[in-house]
């Protein structure tokens, strides 16, 4: 299911999508072979080299939380709730936060 808003497009020539349009124009001889090689290659030595371009790129998350303290709003469903869940694992205390009363007092309890 997608966001309102969000549209999921899947190319099309004729009556057969891209991907099998790809394959009949290609054959996948070793030549479309070769270039979606050279692709990924490029794509995965770019993707490490924004990493070595950006330092603070990734998040660095300690080994443990005691002692510490967490508000995460809207942690009581989705991702929210996840993201408390971790913390509650690493050691911190979580504090719950939802609109609902009651779907977070059901969500600290659990």
């Amino acid at each position: 299911r997608l966001a309102r808003g969000v549209a999921l497009v899947w190319p099309r020539v004729g009556r057969a999508p891209m991907a099998s349009c790809l394959v009949r124009v290609c054959g996948w001889t070793s030549g479309c072979l070769a270039s979606s090689l050279v692709l990924l290659l490029a794509l995965v030595w770019g993707l490490e080299r924004r990493d070595a371009l950006y330092p603070g790129y990734g998040i660095d998350m300690p080994s443990s939380l005691v002692g510490r303290v967490a508000v995460v709003t809207g942690s009581s469903s989705g991702i929210g709730y996840e993201a408390a869940s971790i913390l509650l694992n690493l050691g911190a205390q979580v504090i719950v936060h939802s609109p609902s009363q009651e779907r977070a007092a059901a969500r600290a309890a659990s």
